[in-house]
């Protein structure tokens, strides 16, 4: 029981220091006189409600990762970088936040009646996303965060993205049954990229059951790689930008201790996609 206690406090510090750094960005970004959170609600438009929650995160990550310092003491490296290219990317997808749809022609359909013409490029398509947002905040689009996700994979074609996962959620308006729809949206900027997607799914607020899943994933994509290429660790990264807050733990701490790294996309501009890398040294009994 000791054990497990311990494990989930080292779980738990890495999370909160994660909050530290990218709470700490916010503040930053919030002085330099940037709108916080605004593609969230139309409640923080004023500034200063954006930056006083930036400082609030910040004091209470800070706080809580004080009182466990002591998590700490067997780390052996915590990084945090821009993203680099990866073979192979595991995507946590998110119910569509407004249900949008994308017909045939590519038209991207908002409920509001708004229609947005897409492309096969990825950053004109974030243009036309983000100059929307700015005309009206209140069309603001969670799968937008999905488009910025792969951008870091494709960048180089020699570094070229191989595989795409998508995970989705079970019961009641999960994100399951939208996982047809994510594919066949990024599917236009990801030419000879292996799509695959979960079958069954997984429920996003139970720990155990996320961190199982993605570690089966993993282990099937370093057994099948793709082609002759063989896929390894370090070929891997997970994004946690969508979810829950419980599934975007879970699948961070699947990557303690092994050459998987994680990734999360900036809310706010830049909107940046940064890549963390976590190691403990072995635990002493």
């Amino acid at each position: 029981m000791n054990r497990i206690s311990n494990k989930a406090q080292r779980i738990l510090a890495v999370v909160l220091a994660l909050f530290v750094l990218v709470s700490g960005s916010w503040i930053a970004d919030g002085v330099k006189g940037e709108v916080l959170f605004s593609d969230w609600s139309d409640f923080f438009a004023n500034r200063a409600w954006g930056l006083s929650m930036a400082f609030v995160v910040f004091l209470a990550s800070s706080y809580g990762l004080y009182r466990r310092r002591h998590a700490f003491a067997n780390i052996q490296s915590l990084s945090r970088h821009k993203c680099d290219p990866h073979k192979s990317l595991i995507l946590i997808v998110s119910t569509p936040t407004p249900r949008t749809r994308l017909d045939d022609s590519r038209m991207l359909h908002f409920p509001d009646g708004t229609k947005i013409q897409l492309s096969d490029c990825l950053d004109q398509d974030l243009d036309k996303l983000d100059k929307l947002l700015q005309e009206k905040p209140s069309r603001r689009w969670n799968w937008q965060q999905q488009i910025r996700a792969i951008q870091p994979h494709i960048v180089d074609p020699e570094k070229q993205l191989l595989r795409l996962h998508l995970i989705g959620s079970t019961g009641d308006g999960g994100s399951l049954e939208h996982l047809d729809s994510c594919e066949k949206w990024l599917e236009r900027y990801l030419p000879g990229v292996m799509i695959t997607k979960d079958e069954s799914g997984v429920d996003f607020n139970d720990f155990d059951a996320v961190v199982q899943h993605i570690q089966k994933i993993i282990d099937e994509q370093k057994k099948e790689g793709k082609g002759k290429v063989k896929l390894t660790d370090k070929d891997i990264v997970i994004d946690v930008t969508g979810g829950t807050s419980m599934a975007s733990i879970a699948a961070a701490s699947t990557t303690l201790n092994t050459r998987v790294t994680f990734q999360y996309v900036q809310t706010n501009p830049p909107r940046e996609v940064h890549a963390y890398d976590v190691a403990y040294l072995p635990h002493e009994e």
